[in-house]
């Protein structure tokens, strides 16, 4: 061989040499392309979730509150033909423990309770009080406060002062004419624990604001410049969307605006409830699914490898012994090819060989 002339490489070395180049490739665009790939469909998961919670959370509150709602629709149909103690009797049955509605009762429209739940408030003018007031003319729900004529009657709550919210309705005679009011303070420490359980349940955070951005309720210590947040201002312009932004406490969440707790007939509150979860949340996930999809091409590797071996093995491997066997008939040595079964072209040079040697034989010396 003239010098500076490299010796070609074998077939087999070049085979293996071409399945390394390939299982590097692939390795590096796996490396490159896949963490991304998962991290994106990882963000647009949580997107989703957080909205589709956030809205689910949203209507199962405001169905649990319409059933109290359509316990009140059926008070005012019933109370003009109840007398006082079979009213009263009535209002205890729905009121039960407490536990959800604390107080029921039917104001005339003088502004005086009739009767009650208990008998608390009966005789009561409640004339300036906001249910009353609208309850008069339409169907009505009012926001969070404290009873404060039944701060003597109603022991605390662990938390302080007992909070509720009120439905009222407007009760009318056989004319249509206004005689009075039903209303329910509605327990908010029930609604409180419902929406905490709901969250830890769907692993999420929440935040239910009035219009005005008052905080009705929250699973997660509130930050003190709470306006600055793009969904807090998104709740409190009754808007519906999904942000993606930075907390104070640093961390990276994406939150899902839903303006309108409301179902069916039920007054509005007037309440934004507001999920958030972190952008991480599925991390645990993504890490099994990097780890599958990194086993995946580790096993497409040793699929490969374990090919390109009988390949060589196969269909190389004769010809090579073929191309030994030519070199040494080249050198006058007497050999014959073995049979070639690898391939259809093995075959052929075997047999090409094996004339060759036998007109070497028929040649005078």
């Amino acid at each position: 061989m003239p010098k500076g002339r490299h010796e070609p490489i074998p077939i087999r070395m070049a085979v293996y040499g071409c399945l390394l180049g390939g299982v590097v490739v692939l390795l590096a665009i796996t490396a490159y392309l896949v963490p991304g790939y998962l991290d994106s469909i990882s963000r647009k998961t949580v997107e989703k979730e957080v909205a589709l919670n956030a809205r689910t959370i949203s209507i199962d509150l405001a169905r649990s509150l319409h059933e109290d709602w359509i316990e009140l629709r059926h008070l005012a149909d019933k109370i003009v033909s109840m007398a006082p103690d079979e009213a009263r009797s009535y209002l205890n049955g729905i009121v039960g423990d407490g536990q959800r509605i604390s107080w029921a009762g039917y104001a005339t429209t003088d502004g005086t309770v009739r009767v009650a739940s208990g008998g608390l408030l009966e005789d009561v003018d409640v004339s300036e009080q906001t249910w009353f007031r609208n309850g008069l003319n339409a169907d009505y729900s009012g926001d969070l406060h404290e009873a404060i004529q039944m701060k003597n009657v109603v022991e605390a709550g662990q938390n302080g002062p007992l909070k509720y919210i009120d439905l009222a309705k407007p009760v009318f005679d056989r004319n249509g004419t206004t005689i009075g009011v039903v209303a329910f303070y509605v327990n908010f420490q029930r609604i409180r624990d419902y929406l905490s359980e709901s969250a830890a349940a769907r692993s999420i955070d929440f935040l239910l604001l009035g219009t005005d951005g008052t905080v009705a309720a929250a699973s997660f210590d509130l930050p003190e410049n709470r306006p600055s947040l793009a969904a807090i201002r998104a709740a409190m312009a009754g808007i519906r969307t999904t942000t993606l932004e930075t907390w104070p406490d640093g961390v990276e969440y994406f939150s899902a605006v839903d303006p309108n707790v409301v179902f069916e007939d039920l007054p509005s509150f007037g309440w934004r409830l507001i999920g958030r979860m972190p952008v991480d949340a599925n991390s645990f996930e993504d890490n099994q699914l990097m780890l599958n999809a990194l086993l995946f091409v580790v096993g497409a590797c040793l699929v490969f490898s374990i090919a390109a071996a009988m390949f060589v093995a196969i269909f190389i491997n004769p010809i090579s012994r073929l191309a030994e066997v030519a070199r040494r008939i080249s050198l006058g040595e007497d050999v014959y090819p073995p049979e070639g079964r690898g391939s259809r072209e093995a075959s052929r040079i075997a047999s090409a060989l094996v004339r060759i040697q036998s007109r070497l034989h028929e040649e005078p010396d």
